[in-house]
């Protein structure tokens, strides 16, 4: 583990510890104000990286299919509004086009 993740940054293996506290109480913290949490260079630069280099590869061999697909914010089949035209704005009727290389 301290080979992938930043240990020094992020203690998550040090669970009794006021650094592991801070760390979690401000992740929740952020989960709860933004919806997300960031941890930047959570994962370090080297296996970043060696990843990304093998998913390249892993592209250039032809391995994995691309997937296309239209659909709306909740990842529905996209629909089109019958009803007035401020309706059109909620996201449930906003086309969004995604498209992807699945590696298998």
């Amino acid at each position: 583990m301290k080979e992938t993740i930043d240990l020094g940054r992020y203690p998550i293996h040090r669970r009794q510890t006021e650094a592991h506290t801070r760390l979690v109480e401000t992740s929740r913290a952020q989960l709860r104000e933004e919806g997300f949490v960031s941890l930047p260079n959570f994962v370090n630069r080297d296996v970043v990286d060696r990843v990304t280099a093998a998913i390249v590869q892993l592209e250039r061999d032809g391995i994995g299919f691309y997937s296309r697909d239209s659909h709306n914010v909740f990842l529905e089949e996209h629909k089109v509004s019958n009803q007035s035209s401020s309706n059109d704005l909620h996201p449930r009727f906003i086309e969004m086009k995604s498209s992807k290389l699945i590696l298998n």
